[in-house]
């Protein structure tokens, strides 16, 4: 797949950095956090009717140009693709989502691993509510505290690995993954899944979330949650106008004033 329609300086200019663009753990670091802070992990697009590309000319319309966000497969497939650009040994992953599940479900989460100097680190820009804010390094039970939120790693067998965020109840499973590395070709029966099966839950509910070095904005159908250090605040945004002028006030993202969301389980019906 070309990467012409790549273009670095855009990029920069929307995830708001101006650093090295050498390919060292502090620059993976401030990328990695500028991109959280600056591109929402939204799943807009699936019920506004529009399709899902994985091509990077449309990733770049769509997340830089358009100053909308995306999903795991959009957020992590653009940010791959930067960090090749700069000379970055990394290795794309697929993970299967538990948040607590003991269900075996199938591997719908991409992911990346970016080796530095010989040690592995986990990168991961595009898990939504609950993700991580910068890289985490490859060792196990080590709790490891991102602007106010706490995660870890473990191993639960020689090659599955699980990645935890400790929430007001304890530790919470986010995902298993193993290190098989996977081509971007790979994640596109899973992306076309998530993005038309009614069966996705990204086709029945919406989820629009962007991290701050403060706390975190979520918004789910039309209930509104702002996390600012240990406080939260939660309202319910009425539809129409008032949703959508909360899309661009909380989270940078313009659609038409008219826009319909329609959950692909009432579209198909």
């Amino acid at each position: 797949m070309s990467t012409d329609a790549l273009d670095l300086d855009v990029y920069m200019k929307r995830i708001g950095y101006a650093g090295s663009r050498e390919p060292t753990l502090q620059v993976l670091h401030d990328l990695h956090t500028a991109q959280v802070f600056s591109i929402p992990f939204e799943n807009l697009a699936i019920q506004m009717g529009e399709p899902i590309s994985l091509g990077i000319a449309e990733m770049m319309n769509k997340m830089v140009y358009g100053k909308r966000g995306g999903y795991c497969f959009e957020l992590n497939g653009l940010f791959s693709v930067v960090l090749e650009a700069l000379g970055f040994q990394m290795e794309r992953l697929a993970a299967r989502v538990r948040y607590g599940s003991l269900l075996v479900a199938p591997r719908l989460h991409q992911l990346l691993s970016v080796t530095i100097d010989g040690e592995r680190w986990l990168a991961d820009v595009g898990f939504g509510g609950n993700g991580m804010i910068a890289p985490i390094k490859f060792l196990f039970n080590l709790e490891i505290s991102q602007h106010g939120e706490t995660f870890r790693l473990k191993r639960e067998r020689d090659d599955l690995y699980v990645l935890e965020a400790l929430l007001p109840d304890g530790w919470l499973d986010l995902y298993a993954f193993t290190l098989e590395p996977l081509y971007r070709v790979d994640y596109e029966p899973a992306n076309y899944f998530m993005s038309t099966s009614p069966q996705s839950p990204f086709g029945q509910t919406r989820i629009v979330a962007l991290p701050n070095p403060e706390g975190r904005t979520i918004l789910v159908e039309n209930e509104l949650k702002v996390r600012h250090n240990s406080d939260t605040t939660t309202s319910v945004i009425a539809p129409g106008d008032d949703y959508v002028n909360a899309l661009k006030t909380y989270f940078g993202i313009e659609v038409p004033p008219d826009t319909a969301f329609t959950p692909l389980t009432k579209a198909l019906s």
